[in-house]
């Protein structure tokens, strides 16, 4: 239990101030904040140990799983390969034409998958 909160910890202290203004949510358990963090810092597979990769690379794994945990992402119609111990640029299905995809300027995320996500906060 010690050495988990110690990668949520050390988690925290790379990126927590770039990706909240409430540092609150990241520490409170539960929130989608806080499911994001844990997730980056306790499960996330991506090339071994997730604290190792530049920090650019986790907070667009942090911001991508925060997407999908504030929009219940388990409980999409349509599941889309998030949270894979992939590269961000291949959490895309091409299938459904949904996702996060990368080009020469970088990561973006399909117009769809925008749509999901305005309709969700609308709902709120």
């Amino acid at each position: 239990m010690v050495k988990s909160l110690d990668r949520c910890r050390r988690c925290f202290e790379l990126i927590g101030q770039d990706v909240s203004h409430d540092i609150g949510k990241l520490t409170e358990e539960g929130t989608p904040e806080n499911l994001a963090l844990t997730w980056l810092a306790m499960e996330d597979s991506f090339k071994g140990e997730a604290m190792s990769l530049p920090k650019q690379v986790l907070i667009e794994r942090y911001v991508l799983a925060l997407f999908y945990f504030s929009t219940q992402g388990a409980s999409w119609s349509t599941q889309l390969p998030f949270l894979e111990s992939t590269t961000v640029c291949e959490w895309y299905s091409e299938s459904v034409g949904r996702g996060a995809l990368c080009d020469a300027e970088g990561l973006f995320v399909t117009d769809l998958l925008l749509s999901k996500l305005l309709s969700s906060l609308k709902s709120k």
